[in-house]
């Protein structure tokens, strides 16, 4: 190549680095400006016919194209983005255009194709063995599976993610994976497990470093009002989610926020503010082709046009809202839609068609475990057969419903119990001049059930107060793994930082020795390789067992990532550390590996610092991280000090 040229090329490829760098950064709170910096870095490798930068900048643009609502435009970068990525062979780039494309097509309907992307996306990730890639893989085909109303598969997708982010300390994974756990338990009707969940995704989520994540942690908190009937506290948690999506330009979350509101309007009785938020939406989520979206705005104005008598017209928007949410396999809204219909249609005095939507609704809340949309079909149905003559049959939908609402009671923790009591208490009344009116000997013992479901309720605060016991234990098990590696035990780097941020504070205030140590366990990658990742897994636990066997108590071991180890030796000159390290080391060595696996051997580097002048810790630890990189330098199998 040419000097000039090549000169040139630098120049280039550095000036692209830095505008995608600075995208990067700006994705966050202003996503217009991050893709006009990103487009500039594309421009300037355009012409290249294939290099990582250009896949780069396809990929990025692809990236901010999906964060501001441009579907279209998104999918056409992705797709180059990939093409680009299996040209290079890059595995972490064909994992990511597969999983953004999975997000893309999930947004614009096509769920089949979706889940495709997602699962070649996942199984990139395993083949690679990249355990960041394979959580967030997992992550995707939850969110896929909440949105089919699925919501069982959802939280094992979930779960499984979760334990990966915490095996790896992916803070930011985790608070999104918290606030996914949070929507699919609210949608289940557990309210008290998912306000614990979003609670703690929000507190991830500071509003100067995660605008957009803190904006859909709040909206998801406002969703949980809304579904404990508490309107005037979910109002507050949806303006403020508003403001930051309209602030970042979030065509799709600001409409998902203005059609919350108009929720929120229509069951607080004022229509004309409900309807205003609803007509807002519309032109919103039509423009970006978002279908659920779409679904959405036309059930909630057919709620409002029933809610004014206006039946005809509810019908009208109903019956394009029902099509598209059972096209999307959206069940959730299919029952609530459903659930209108069969409403409508009875005030019509349509008693057959009302009866046939409501079965439909009924058969659908089974499937999705939704109980309360099951307990409100059965009420209906009650009501129907009552207004037909069928007592019977009303008796049996209105005891269907009572079972439902005790169900409800025992499973919640504060938020059930505080939705159950505002429910209960608005419709008892109501409930009490049914059974008085109908005037049977049967539905009279249906009021005795519900009397003996108000004395259940006064027992409902004993079971708080063991459910909130089982809530404080489960919180100290999160507070361990929030501390500690799932597979060894030890501690997990967060944990070790802190620790030595806080013993190299002690040990400079009152003048006295400390050691701080990084060990790797050498030609670990050949071990999985030679032997697979679960003997790996074996070999990691046992040094540290090792480690806790032959470390004071008052010294701290953690797990510091993949095969490395760290120590902090308090109140420990390096001379002695070296003697302790030494030891461990040389049992390490002559440890019986073969009991694990004939042939195996395992050896361990291990680089030590006692140098206390430096003004910050950091230091020390990096001083610690070059003798290590010295003794690998230099063999293998040793101590340096």
């Amino acid at each position: 190549m040419d000097l000039a040229l090549e000169q040139e090329t630098l120049i280039i490829s550095s000036e692209v680095a830095a505008l995608l760098g600075h995208a990067r950064n700006l994705r966050g709170y202003d996503p217009e400006t991050a893709l006009e910096t990103a487009s500039r870095a594309l421009e300037f490798v355009r012409p290249s016919k294939a290099c990582f930068e250009l896949a780069e900048s396809l990929y990025l643009c692809a990236e901010l194209q999906h964060d501001l609502s441009n579907y279209e435009g998104s999918c056409h970068l992705a797709k180059e983005a990939l093409e680009q990525y299996e040209v290079l062979q890059h595995p972490s780039g064909l994992i990511d255009s597969h999983d953004l494309l999975g997000k893309i097509y999930e947004k614009c309907g096509q769920i089949q194709t979706a889940s495709i992307h997602h699962q070649h996306a996942l199984d990139l990730s395993y083949l690679h063995r990249d355990e960041r890639r394979v959580g967030k893989s997992l992550l995707s085909l939850g969110i896929l599976r909440y949105n089919q109303s699925d919501y069982s598969e959802a939280i094992s997708y979930y779960l499984r993610a979760l334990e990966k982010a915490q095996t790896i300390t992916d803070d930011y994974a985790q608070g999104r994976i918290l606030g996914c756990l949070g929507n699919a338990f609210e949608r289940m009707g557990d309210y008290a497990k998912s306000l614990e969940y979003h609670q703690q995704c929000l507190h991830r989520f500071h509003i100067e470093s995660y605008p957009r994540e803190r904006s859909f942690a709040l909206n998801n908190i406002g969703n949980v009002y809304i579904a404990l009937a508490d309107y005037t506290q979910a109002i507050p948690c949806h303006e403020q989610s508003l403001a930051l999506k309209q602030e970042l330009k979030d065509r799709w979350g600001e409409g998902s926020s203005l059609q919350n509101l108009g929720v929120c309007y229509l069951y607080l009785g004022n229509l004309e503010l409900a309807e205003r938020y609803f007509r807002d939406s519309l032109p919103i989520v039509e423009g970006i082709n978002d279908r659920e979206g779409i679904s959405i705005a036309w059930q909630g104005l057919g709620d409002i046009a029933n809610q004014r008598g206006q039946f005809a017209e509810a019908i009208s928007y109903y019956q394009p809202s029902l099509a598209l949410s059972t096209e999307l396999g959206d069940r959730y809204n299919q029952v609530q839609t459903l659930l209108n219909v069969g409403k409508v249609y009875k005030q019509q005095t349509r008693f057959e068609e009302s009866y046939q939507v409501l079965r439909d609704a009924l058969c659908l809340t089974k499937d999705i475990g939704a109980k309360r949309l099951a307990q409100q079909t059965h009420n209906e149905l009650a009501s129907l057969y009552e207004l037909q003559g069928d007592l019977p049959a009303a008796l049996q939908h209105l005891k269907a419903a009572y079972q439902l609402e005790r169900a409800v009671f025992s499973e919640d923790l504060e938020g059930k119990l505080k939705s159950l009591t505002f429910h209960f208490e608005l419709e008892r009344a109501e409930k009490e001049k049914e059974l008085y009116r109908l005037k049977h000997v049967e539905l009279a013992r249906a009021y005795d059930e519900l009397q003996r479901s108000s004395q259940e309720l006064a027992l409902a605060n004993n079971q708080k107060e063991k459910l909130l016991k089982t809530l404080g234990k489960q919180k100290r098990q999160l507070e361990w793994q929030s501390n500690h590696d799932a597979l060894t035990g030890l501690h997990n780097r967060r944990h070790f930082d802190r620790e030595l941020s806080r013993a190299f504070r002690e040990a400079k205030r009152y003048e006295q020795a400390l050691s701080v140590v990084i060990c790797d366990i050498d030609n670990f990658k050949k071990i999985n390789d030679r032997f697979s990742h679960q003997i790996g897994d074996e070999v990691l636990k046992a040094v540290a067992k090792l480690f806790k066997k032959h470390i004071r108590t008052t010294d701290v071991v953690a797990r510091y990532g993949g095969e490395e180890f760290s120590l902090l030796l308090t109140q420990t000159s390096g001379s002695d550390a070296l003697r302790v390290c030494e030891k461990i080391r040389h049992l390490i060595e002559l440890h019986p590996w073969q009991k694990i696996h004939p042939g195996l051997r395992v050896t361990l580097s291990m680089g030590i610092s006692d140098d206390m002048s430096p003004t910050v810790h950091d230091v020390v630890l990096s001083q610690a991280d070059q003798r290590l990189y010295k003794a690998k330098h230099n063999g293998k199998n040793q101590v340096v000090l």
